[in-house]
């Protein structure tokens, strides 16, 4: 209901800058030109975003809540475009036009976790990658590896999220995943 209370607790408490120059770093080093298009899905008030705007050409970000929306907006990144949009639902991103897909802490609020990582394959283009965390909860983290992989997507890599000293912090919210999944079309 706060997108700057949101946006100040969460960038404090679970590292999400420290995961936003991880993900704009992973982008720098696989598209050394930049990237043409990075989509960021559940964007939030746009922290991801932010780190995106310099390791891409251009930037969509997508999420449900028109408050925090209208925060990231305020931002004005000249860059970056934000649409109200489902992550289950990438209607309004182009077949094979995005370099990256990314997504952070977003992976508990998938309801059909397989249909989220076709239309993420979707709107990659061949060379394309998927940046992402999943939400570790009784066996979710396999559970969404293995729609990944039934939605099109394999696993290419892992890597440390760098959480430092949130990380207790981040765990007592729930979220417990340890890894950054960089994931690209089968």
């Amino acid at each position: 209901a706060d997108p700057t209370g949101y946006e100040r607790v969460v960038g404090q408490l679970d590292g999400r800058r420290a995961v936003a120059r991880s993900y704009a770093n992973i982008i720098r080093d696989r598209f050394p030109g930049g990237a043409r298009l990075v989509v960021d899905l559940a964007c939030g008030t746009g922290l991801i975003c932010e780190a995106l705007a310099g390791a891409a050409e251009r930037v969509v970000g997508i999420d449900l809540n028109e408050g925090m929306l209208a925060h990231a907006r305020s931002k004005q990144l000249s860059n970056v475009e934000f649409r109200v949009g489902d992550f289950h639902d990438l209607s309004s991103v182009d077949d094979a036009s995005a370099d990256a897909v990314t997504q952070f802490a977003a992976s508990r609020y998938l309801t059909d976790p397989v249909k989220h990582h076709a239309e993420m394959a979707r709107v990659l283009k061949p060379d394309g990658i998927v940046i992402t965390s999943y939400f570790e909860a009784r066996g979710r983290r396999s559970e969404l590896l293995a729609a990944a992989v039934e939605g099109g997507l394999e696993v290419a890599e892992q890597r440390p999220i760098p959480f430092g000293l949130s990380r207790p912090v981040a765990r007592l919210f729930g979220y417990s995943d340890n890894a950054i999944w960089i994931l690209r079309q089968k």
